[in-house]
């Protein structure tokens, strides 16, 4: 394959492509003839194509068909398994922040669960696929242990192909090895505070999944809030046991129902002697971390500043407080979760007022759309300056989707933040826009 992984494949055909590094990106048509190419020559029946972002990212329908025409001359299945909602959302908190996300204030809300419908409805999700490959060729399996053939999901994938694979018993049990809660909030700790590479965090995420520990990962939410998201989910899920598993009575999942009436063990948080213990155990395997003296000091740094005392946290969500429309901007409107601006110049700009507490150091998380590649600044001003260059962060924009996240620092406390979108005129979509501070 020349070195080309099988995500390029999926975000040649993404409307967000962010999830691969540029220097990986090549127009679709000559990626897949490169891909045809490559498996003409291999001596197999059957090619398989894995990429998570298939499902999550090629989410347009002429995305869709492209690739059916990519892949025209061959017998093309689509094999999908579904957790059940509410396990998902678990098990995609952990993945992102494995990733590097950052939840301030360890905010793992399910609303993400109930907004984002290109995910977790499962019927639209596989519609769109069914309709262009045909519902014959669409393949369903639920997720749950119970419904793997010898209760192992090695097992049951390859039996698709009609493999036998029991001479892998010992990679077998190595699956689903699954973050500690306790251990997901420290991961989640060191990305607000550290901007480690790909490689660093998943080094730090291997040893963090071998460590031992009372608090499991299922706790993340409450039975409560489990049942709100089957509930929200069961006529999406019994459409698709009744359409593709031909299960009259569309129940999709056999796992048991969370029992709402059952004492919850909640997980209260991060406690100091916690963070202490996960601290201790990590520097145990320096040298399995490439630990020299600056890993040791990191780490010990991480615990000292997420718990000394006197270290008031404030928050500001863009979804909840107050903005002042500034420069070049016709409109600014609320639209479902998100808040749409219209700039008609090429200076538009706003403003987030008085901070409820200031702060000298801030973090921030912007998600937005733009509409044609663009130069992003961040302005900020405290009680003895006004906004100029110096005190600003300037990011570049593709168009379309981008996600940031940088600090901003200053010798006084902050007191107002300006947000120059953009330099186009158009339409700009804010997703998040968070800033947390000491």
């Amino acid at each position: 394959m020349h070195n080309i992984t099988h995500w390029p494949l999926a975000a040649a055909l993404a409307k967000n492509n962010q999830f691969v590094p540029e220097e990986k990106l090549l127009p679709a048509k000559e990626l897949y003839e490169t891909f045809i190419q490559d498996i003409e020559k291999v001596p197999y029946d059957n090619i398989l194509i894995s990429a998570e972002p298939f499902s999550v990212n090629v989410t347009e329908k002429k995305s869709i068909i492209n690739l059916k025409n990519y892949l025209s001359g061959y017998n093309v299945k689509i094999i999908v398994y579904l957790r059940r909602q509410d396990n998902y959302f678990v098990s995609l908190t952990s993945t992102k922040v494995k990733g590097g996300v950052y939840y301030p204030n360890n905010m793992f809300s399910i609303d993400e669960a109930l907004i984002d419908k290109e995910r977790y409805d499962y019927n639209k999700l596989i519609g769109k696929w069914s309709e262009v490959f045909g519902k014959e060729n669409i393949i369903v399996k639920p997720y749950e242990r119970r419904s793997f053939k010898n209760e192992n999901i090695i097992d049951d994938f390859f039996e698709i192909f009609g493999i036998d694979v029991s001479m892998l018993s010992a990679i077998k049990s190595e699956q689903n090895v699954s973050l500690s809660l306790d251990s997901l909030y420290f991961m989640n700790i060191i990305n607000g505070k550290f901007n480690l590479d790909a490689t660093e965090r998943t080094k730090l995420f291997s040893l963090l999944e071998k460590r031992k520990s009372e608090f499991r990962i299922k706790n993340l939410i409450s039975p409560m809030d489990r049942k709100e998201i089957i509930d929200y989910y069961e006529s999406s899920n019994a459409k698709v046991a009744k359409n593709y598993l031909n299960n009259k009575d569309g129940i999709l999942f056999n796992e048991p129902m969370p029992d709402v009436e059952t004492q919850w063990n909640e997980f209260k948080g991060l406690m100091p002697e916690t963070a202490f213990s996960i601290c201790t155990y990590l520097l145990g395997y320096r040298y399995g971390l490439d630990a020299d003296e600056k890993t040791i000091n990191f780490l010990t740094e991480i615990v000292v500043k997420q718990f000394v005392k006197n270290q008031d946290s404030i928050f500001y969500n863009f979804k909840n407080e107050t903005i002042e429309k500034g420069n070049m901007i016709s409109w600014f409107k609320k639209k479902d979760t998100n808040w749409h601006l219209m700039s008609v110049g090429n200076d538009p700009y706003f403003l987030i007022p008085n901070f409820k507490n200031q702060a000298k150091n801030l973090s921030v998380q912007l998600e937005i759309t733009v509409p044609e590649e663009t130069r992003f600044q961040l302005f900020f001003r405290n009680i003895n300056s006004g906004f100029n260059e110096s005190n600003s962060i300037t990011k570049h924009l593709r168009k379309g989707y981008n996600e940031l996240r940088f600090e901003l620092q200053s010798e006084m406390p902050i007191s107002t933040i300006r947000v120059d979108p953009g330099t186009v005129e158009g339409e700009y979509i804010i997703h998040k826009l968070e800033i947390e501070g000491k």
